[in-house]
């Protein structure tokens, strides 16, 4: 829904967030993000954030190329150039993997790195969707367990703008005198979900290290740090970057 880029931005405005720039009607949002990315490389920060509303696809298409293959004694292996998983949908149409997003976040230079998408999913829609991705490395051992991402809802599962996501969020934290832990904010709002009949689950990805992630806050700590703070929000298809 229209208002999830307001209920977004003012509430991480309200976590010390601050100089929030809006583009609007993003095509292509591989593009959009790596301009940001190549603007603000440089610049070292205590935590990253990174929000999309709007569309999103379960791409399960898969891309051969016969020229592209590896040899073995009793077999040929074709290399695929596609992937299967999460998409996130410009407003023409163009997909980019939650793969590649992941990568190319871990780009800029930060401690820590979140990540929020809320993609509506509806599969009353006729369009085909198709993603093709070059070859990618892993992500680097050492940020394996520097990045958590909060999925609206779960895989293949239908999620609409009537039981957003980020609304649901943006309740979660204003009800709270302190920002709650990033690892109680998918309970909390299943259970809310639950209460209303609502029948959509959000689940967090991250990888465990000790307690690494137990004790963080979102979407900031109690007491405001003087570190840089960065979000890059989309709604709607549109980006909204800010610097505290």
């Amino acid at each position: 829904p229209e208002q999830d880029g307001e209920v977004m931005e003012k509430l991480l405005k309200t976590a010390g967030y601050k100089s929030v720039k809006v583009v609007q009607n993003v095509s292509d949002v591989e593009s959009c993000l790596a301009g940001y990315i190549e603007e603000h490389q440089l610049l070292e920060m205590e935590r990253f954030h990174f929000h999309y509303s709007g569309h999103g696809v379960f791409n399960a298409t898969i891309e051969l190329d016969p020229n592209c293959y590896l040899r073995a004694v009793d077999e040929t292996i074709l290399v695929s150039s596609g992937i299967v998983g999460d998409c996130l949908v410009g407003i023409e149409g163009k997909l980019y993997s939650v793969m590649e997003l992941k990568t190319d976040l871990l780009k800029l230079k930060s401690e820590r790195w979140t990540v929020t998408l809320d993609m509506c999913r509806d599969r009353r829609s006729a369009m085909k969707y198709t993603v093709c991705i070059q070859n990618m490395d892993p992500v680097p051992h050492e940020y394996l367990s520097k990045i958590a991402i909060l999925y609206g809802t779960s895989e293949l599962h239908r999620a609409r703008d009537s039981n957003s996501f980020t609304c649901e969020l943006g309740r979660l934290v204003r009800s709270r005198r302190t920002p709650p832990y990033i690892v109680d904010i998918p309970g909390k709002v299943n259970e809310s979900w639950d209460q209303k009949k609502i029948k959509q689950r959000c689940k967090l990805d991250y990888v465990e290290v000790g307690n690494n992630w137990k004790s963080f806050l979102w979407p900031s700590k109690r007491s405001q740090s003087k570190s840089i703070k960065t979000v890059f929000l989309l709604a709607l298809a549109s980006v909204r970057l800010s610097n505290p």
